[in-house]
């Protein structure tokens, strides 16, 4: 019997709560028999969170710096160590090619960075000039460049090839479904009638969460009898509660925290809101749509993950469109069906969102079949002592 090939998934860090790069490593998981490809996670910064029933390493980098003057040297030796036949790096900033370096030295043949975002997440001047560096300096490193969308693909990759991979998922299980939908609404309290919001990533300040707690007290202003729910924690959650008490939707606002069935929760709201900082393309929309349910989200998200035609676009600055949006989302999604989820999903899936196509994307992938090749002979040191600390 074939040896499995060992795939390592390298985090920046493994928090609390399930983001869209845990999400997309799950659905990998999913997506690959465990006979040919045992599939386990390095973080290169601290682990807070739960392993998720997953294999979690690290922290490959000791002195938390992950662009530090000693961070590559720590990579080398932790894929020296471990030895995976494919490094799989998701990041969304110039670490993730700092990384694809580490790894070449170290010998890994099959080196893949994935840009999730399409932002460093900071304005300081001090973390984009050492962002634009190390894209500088090891943007030849892997030998395979992909992204979950142009925008992201464009922001870390710039003029460099790149190919975008579809976050696929499991379409039939986040179909709606009438008796979760029910079940839901009656162990969160929301009555018959009431409308149910739901936000994915509650706590993690990209998210935007307090935005989503405002507009539910704006709503209610207006006569709504609305409800909201938050699936997820982070950074941010206790001060979340203390916003919804000092708005006073405290009773009306639903703390979930992490949960591993949200597609339960998606059948119960009636709208899925998103008024994140800025997004590549959220999983979370893709399985909205598979579940036939509205979206409204910020105008700072792709235009590409409107696959089934059912998720809207508003400024953050204009409080008046939020409002109205969600009410035309809401008296859509309180109406779908079963036969509204079965199209959706037909559509996701022409689209190449499956968990299929994922599996199939990822096995070209991790067999080294990539249109980008490596042309970085040197192993110089000089520009390790280079590096810019952030």
């Amino acid at each position: 019997m074939a040896v499995a090939k060992k795939v390592m998934h390298v985090t920046m860090r493994w928090g609390h709560g399930v983001g869209g790069v845990k999400r997309f490593i799950h659905n990998a998981v999913e997506a690959l028999p465990e006979d040919e490809y045992r599939q386990v996670v390095a973080s290169l910064g601290p682990v807070t969170g739960e392993d998720q029933g997953l294999t979690v390493l690290g922290p490959v980098v000791q002195d938390g710096r992950l662009a530090g003057k000693r961070s590559m040297l720590d990579m080398m030796r932790f894929f020296e160590t471990e030895s995976p036949d494919v490094v799989h790096i998701h990041c969304n900033n110039g670490v993730g090619l700092l990384c694809a370096e580490a790894a070449r030295r170290a010998g890994r043949v099959v080196r893949v960075v994935h840009s999730h975002n399409s932002s460093l997440g900071s304005g300081e001047l001090w973390k984009r000039a050492g962002d634009a560096a190390l894209k500088l300096m090891y943007s030849a490193s892997p030998t395979a460049r992909v992204a979950c969308s142009k925008v992201a693909g464009d922001w870390l990759f710039g003029s460099r090839p790149y190919t975008v991979i579809r976050n696929g998922i499991d379409l039939e299980r986040f179909a709606f479904s009438p008796e979760q939908r029910t079940a839901v609404r009656e162990a969160l309290g929301v009555p018959e009638g009431a409308s149910l919001i739901g936000l994915v990533g509650a706590g993690i300040p990209v998210k935007n969460t307090s935005f989503a707690i405002e507009l539910l007290a704006r709503l209610r202003e207006a006569g709504r009898d609305a409800y909201l729910v938050l699936l997820g924690e982070g950074e941010e959650s206790e001060m979340l509660v203390a916003r919804a008490a000092e708005l006073g939707v405290a009773s009306w606002t639903h703390f979930t925290g992490t949960v591993s069935d949200a597609w339960r929760y998606y059948s119960a709201m009636d709208c899925l809101i998103m008024p994140s900082f800025y997004e590549g393309l959220p999983i979370t929309l893709i399985e909205a749509q598979a579940n036939g349910l509205p979206c409204a989200v910020s105008d700072t998200v792709s235009r590409e993950v409107d696959v089934a035609g059912i998720v809207s676009f508003l400024p953050l600055d204009d409080c008046t469109s939020w409002l109205d949006g969600t009410d035309r989302a809401v008296s859509k999604g309180c109406l779908r069906c079963i036969g509204d989820s079965r199209l959706t999903v037909s559509q996701i899936k022409k689209a190449g969102y499956s968990i299929e196509d994922l599996g199939s994307q990822l096995r070209t992938l991790y067999a080294g079949e990539s249109q980008v090749r490596n042309n970085q002979d040197s192993d110089s040191d000089s520009d390790i002592r280079g590096l810019l600390c952030f």
